[in-house]
């Protein structure tokens, strides 16, 4: 779809009567979506806040977190790390 950016979503589109009763269709929104790997030390919760953390460093109006997989390093019987895969949703601004 021109004027859309690549990996991005139309999240609604809703229909106006113009004034000679043709009906116009307008974008409400458009959400990009991006993948963001992040790591901790102390807990998934954490390694989810680093990975918004530094996604809000170069991204503006961010939406949602949606943690696509968790995983934990384990040496001698503990975890020593935890990463999360998450998908980070923002509202792209048309200026």
């Amino acid at each position: 779809m021109p004027g859309i950016p690549n990996g991005a979503r139309i999240t609604s589109v809703t229909q106006v009567r113009r004034n000679d009763n043709s009906i116009m269709r307008m974008i409400m929104a458009i959400v990009k979506v991006i993948e963001v790997i992040a790591g901790s030390d102390k807990s998934f919760d954490d390694a989810t806040e680093n990975a918004l953390k530094e996604a809000s460093k170069s991204v503006k109006n961010i939406k949602s977190i949606y943690i696509n997989e968790m995983k934990a390093i384990v040496e001698n019987n503990k975890i020593v790390s935890y990463g999360v895969n998450a998908k980070i949703s923002f509202e792209i601004i048309d200026k």
